[in-house]
């Protein structure tokens, strides 16, 4: 959301991290190792900053990578989290969404729309594409230039492409697309109806990110968390009874002027 990105990080962080305790029983360290010490520093303005500063940082104070690290990217409206190795992208982004639709009710945040899981980043150069696009799609799809059982091993799966570009010019969008599609064998066919795999692709500046993503992305509004918690009908829905309120009550606000002998309005 424009203007929130600092809310919405914090939201995020918070929701990573419940949902990283409850699909994975995984516990932040950083959160582990200031547990002990809050009691002691409630109230303390000083070791409230010390706090903040220490969530900016990488590692935690022990020195261990933290599972969820933001990333700046001065993109408006777009948020990068560098996740630990202890996570999959792909199913986590999956799992929250599935969460989403099977608790529609326990929505936490305000400012989150879209989750867009990487599997891997690279540079936004064609030769960047092409390394970061090789590695990811060779664990799903057979590639050109492959030989032999590891080729035939893979399922022929039929696939789209979805390229996202934001604050960037020097890759168009059908050259992306030709890329990427050029390393995929022809076993793979195209299919941009009912796919069986999508493969994302964000392009952020100088930067790129893929992951392949099952034939649920669609049906999970493609990890759209707003729709998921409120579908663009119910919202619809909720504003035609707002706005029918409304009017209800300025008529009900309009009924003692009759009473003072002050023609009705017509509606």
């Amino acid at each position: 959301m424009k203007a929130k990105e600092g809310k919405a990080t914090e939201e995020l962080k918070v929701l990573f991290e419940s949902m990283a305790e409850k699909f994975y029983g995984i516990k932040p360290a950083a959160e582990a190792a200031l547990d002990a010490s809050d009691d002691e520093d409630e109230g303390d303005i000083e070791a409230a900053i010390a706090r903040e500063v220490d969530g900016l940082k990488p590692t935690t104070p022990g020195g261990k990578p933290k599972l969820f690290q933001p990333v700046f990217l001065d993109v408006q409206c777009v948020l990068f989290f560098k996740i630990g190795k202890e996570i999959d992208p792909v199913d986590f982004c999956k799992r929250i969404a599935e969460e989403a639709v099977e608790d529609p009710k326990g929505r936490k945040h305000r400012f989150l729309n879209r989750l867009s899981p990487m599997s891997k980043m690279g540079k936004a150069t064609e030769d960047g594409l092409k390394e970061t696009a090789r590695d990811v799609l060779s664990k799903h799809f057979s590639l050109n230039g492959q030989e032999g059982t590891e080729a035939e091993a893979k399922e022929k799966f039929s696939y789209a492409i979805r390229p996202t570009i934001r604050n960037h010019n020097q890759l168009k969008r059908k050259e992306i697309i030709d890329t990427v599609a050029n390393l995929i064998h022809d076993d793979h066919k195209v299919d941009l109806t009912n796919p069986d795999r999508t493969i994302l692709i964000e392009v952020y500046q100088n930067v790129c990110g893929l992951a392949v993503v099952d034939n649920k992305w669609d049906e999970l509004k493609r990890y759209n968390l707003n729709e998921l918690y409120t579908p663009t009908e119910t919202r619809r829905a909720e504003a035609k009874a707002a706005e029918g309120a409304r009017g209800g009550a300025e008529k009900k606000d309009e009924e003692p002027a009759v009473n003072l002998n002050i023609p009705r309005r017509h509606y």
